[in-house]
């Protein structure tokens, strides 16, 4: 049985006990107040994304400083964005092992991630009695 709720921070899994004192799902001004000791919402980020893409918030469900830090990423030109991913993609552990010609893949319901198609070399079998 769906329950409807009449605001977004009602639908909130936490609405009942918490205590925030700067909501992102809360339609009224979004502020932060320094001086308020409550704290701050925990709710995981794509959480409240999706209640706040529902709901058609202004902050999309999004805390002010990842508000901010999304439109300063949409204003960069796709050069500098293109730029920006590539570098990552160097210093990324998974970027580099890609590269090598691992694949990180993620069974679903089968356990860990494990690496497939991945090249045996004496260093990796050493060790391991075969």
């Amino acid at each position: 049985m769906a329950t409807e709720f009449e605001t977004a921070s009602e639908e909130c899994s936490r609405f009942q006990k918490c205590d925030c004192s700067d909501c992102p799902l809360e339609t009224k001004k979004y502020y932060s107040d320094k001086s308020d000791p409550t704290k701050k919402c925990t709710l995981a980020k794509s959480i409240r994304k999706r209640i706040g893409l529902k709901w058609h918030l202004k902050n999309k469900g999004l805390k002010s400083r990842e508000l901010k830090s999304k439109q300063r990423w949409d204003a960069l030109p796709e050069s500098v964005k293109e730029e920006r991913k590539e570098r990552l993609r160097k210093i990324s552990i998974i970027g580099r092992l890609n590269a090598k010609g691992y694949k990180l893949t993620r069974k679903p319901k089968q356990g860990p991630t494990t690496l497939t198609n991945s090249p045996k070399t004496p260093e990796m079998t050493q060790g391991r009695g075969k």
